[in-house]
């Protein structure tokens, strides 16, 4: 009987042993799943006991995201800078959007800073091989671009796919305050998407010549051919925009074509100016068509 009973208790015991690390990982997803309701909330006194308690300040919930991504998502920067102190940088990845982006997109400086302190990779790509400074780009927040910049963030990083720049994306947008910082942080301002498009394609395109100005005084090259073989004059002629029309055509370059440089322009340009010095001699003749005509009509 004894014997019995011992075999028992040793059953037991096996069963209660056997149940303990699931009994224990509830206990720990339970309070991982505080932690990222504390983050979305911003209490930093919950976030520090959870903390205490054994969550994880890396705990990684279905899509990849980290109680880290939510505070700085949400603007929570004190709770940004306790997470700081117990997560692991070195599990962001590439291809993973990470808080760095999170916090460039959405224009929080402060959760900028403080992850570039603590040691976040200016330089890491997300999915779209995007990053954080053509986030920046892209929500036009100075103050953020300027940081990242500073934390010597790479200024002609290309993204997948379109092979855009942050400064491809500036232009596109007309964000100019993000191109002259990019500018002034030697951004390539001749720079070739996957269409071969440069910044000064898209300034064409959008009619937009304070931006073309700032990119030829940075050394633009309105010489350059798209995939077409399509200049940015041929662009802003295609798109009826007379103002960049007008600029692109001028003979002189005043920051950096010479005057052997005017005479080297491409065949494109040259059949672009015949073109529309016919057509100038075209609207002349009719012109004065229409006058010798009401000139011959006698009244009845």
């Amino acid at each position: 009987m004894k014997n019995i009973d011992t075999l028992k208790l040793t059953v037991l015991v096996l069963l209660s042993m056997a149940m303990m690390p699931s009994a224990i990982a509830m206990g720990l997803n339970r309070l991982n799943n505080q932690l990222f309701a504390a983050a979305a909330q911003g209490n930093s006194q919950k976030i520090v006991e959870l903390l205490n308690r054994g969550a994880n300040a890396n705990a990684h919930n279905e899509s990849h995201l980290t109680p880290m991504h939510i505070a700085a998502e949400h603007d929570h920067s004190e709770v940004v800078q306790l997470l700081a102190e117990r997560f692991d940088l070195s599990d962001w990845a590439d291809g993973y959007t990470n808080p760095l982006h999170i916090a460039a997109e959405k224009g929080h400086v402060q959760v900028v800073q403080i992850l570039l302190q603590a040691g976040a990779d200016p330089n890491i790509t997300d999915e779209w091989r995007l990053t954080a400074l053509h986030c920046a780009a892209i929500s036009g927040n100075k103050e953020v671009a300027a940081e990242l910049i500073k934390a010597k963030a790479n200024v002609n990083a290309v993204n997948r796919d379109r092979q855009w720049t942050p400064l491809h994306i500036a232009v596109a947008l007309e964000h100019e305050e993000i191109i002259e910082l990019l500018l002034a942080a030697h951004a390539n301002p001749n720079a070739l998407d996957h269409q071969k498009w440069t910044p000064l394609h898209f300034s064409a395109e959008h009619d937009n010549v304070e931006i073309a100005i700032k990119l030829m005084n940075a050394g633009a090259d309105k010489r350059l051919c798209n995939h077409k073989n399509e200049t940015p004059l041929i662009i802003a002629f295609r798109c009826k925009n007379e103002r960049m029309s007008e600029l692109l055509q001028r003979q002189h370059d005043t920051h950096h074509h010479q005057d052997q440089t005017d005479h080297s322009v491409s065949e494109t340009t040259r059949r672009l100016r015949r073109l529309m010095s016919d057509l100038r001699t075209r609207n002349q003749q009719i012109t004065m068509m229409q006058r010798h005509t009401r000139g011959s009509i006698t009244p009845q």
